[in-house]
C-alpha cells in the first residue's frame, strides 16, 4: 500500500492505494469545521482471466460493543435492527453455515449504523454511522465490525465461455461516496441518532442548487 496526505484551508485528505492491480483506492476527506468524514472508494476494472469472483468491501473495525446488532434504514425512515444469523420473520430456527457472510448482508439506502448495545456507568456509548451516497449492501459479520459492498465481479463458474463479468458494473471502474459519523448515544435502536444522521443524508440526496443570471440595469 502507498498513501499521500494533503492539507489545506478547505479540507484535509488522506489517499491510500490499497490494490494497484484491482484499482482499489480509498480517499478520506475531512472538511474544515465538519463533524463527519467523507470516504471515496474506487475499484475496478478487475483481472478476470482466472475466472475467480472478486468482491471489494469497505470494512471498519472498532471497539464498539455492538454484539450481533446492526441497523439499516427502511426507505430512509425508521431503523431496522439486523441481528446476525437471525431471521425474526421466519418461523422456526434459521442457520445457513454455507453462506455466513452473504446471508447477513442487508440493503442500506440511507445509512448503516453500528450501535452500542452495552453501556457503561453513564448509560451511553459510541455509534458509527455510514451514510451511503447510493444504495449499498451492508453487514456486521463480527462484534464491533461494519462493512459495505463497493464493487463485485461475479463470473460464470462453469468456465465454458470467456471470462465475462455478470454483474451490474460490467467490470468497470466504480467510485462510491460515503460519509462517516461518530456519535454518542444511549439508544441501541437508533432513534436518538436520527437527528444527526438524517439531515446529513438528506443534504446528500437533495443538494441545494443555485441558479442565477446576470442582472443588467
Amino acid at each position: 500500500q502507498t498513501g499521500t496526505i494533503a492539507r489545506g484551508s478547505l479540507f484535509s485528505e488522506v489517499v491510500t492505494k490499497v490494490d494497484q492491480q484491482a484499482g482499489v483506492t480509498v480517499r478520506y476527506r475531512l472538511f474544515a469545521g465538519a463533524d463527519h468524514a467523507h470516504v471515496f472508494v474506487s475499484s475496478g476494472p478487475f483481472d478476470v482471466s482466472h475466472h475467480l469472483d472478486q468482491n471489494v468491501i469497505l470494512r471498519f473495525q472498532t471497539n464498539i460493543s455492538s454484539g450481533t446488532r446492526m441497523l439499516t434504514d427502511s426507505n430512509g425512515l425508521e431503523w431496522i435492527p439486523r441481528e446476525r444469523d437471525q431471521r425474526p420473520w421466519q418461523v422456526g430456527p434459521w442457520f445457513n453455515a454455507r453462506e455466513p457472510v452473504s446471508s447477513n448482508y442487508y440493503p442500506a439506502t440511507l445509512a448503516a449504523i453500528l450501535p452500542s448495545t452495552t453501556f457503561g456507568r453513564n448509560g451511553r456509548g459510541p455509534a458509527l454511522s455510514i451514510v451511503v451516497g447510493s444504495a449499498q449492501g451492508a453487514a456486521s459479520i463480527a462484534d464491533g465490525s461494519i462493512e459495505v459492498m463497493i464493487n463485485r465481479a461475479v463470473l460464470d463458474p462453469s468456465q465454458t465461455s470467456g471470462p465475462n463479468c455478470d454483474n451490474s458494473t460490467d467490470n468497470h471502474l466504480v467510485t462510491l461516496h460515503n460519509m462517516l459519523v461518530l456519535s454518542d448515544t444511549s439508544d441501541p435502536d437508533g432513534a436518538e441518532l436520527a437527528g444527526s444522521v438524517r439531515p446529513l443524508a438528506a443534504a446528500v440526496a437533495n443538494p441545494v442548487v443555485l441558479f442565477s443570471q446576470p442582472h443588467h440595469e
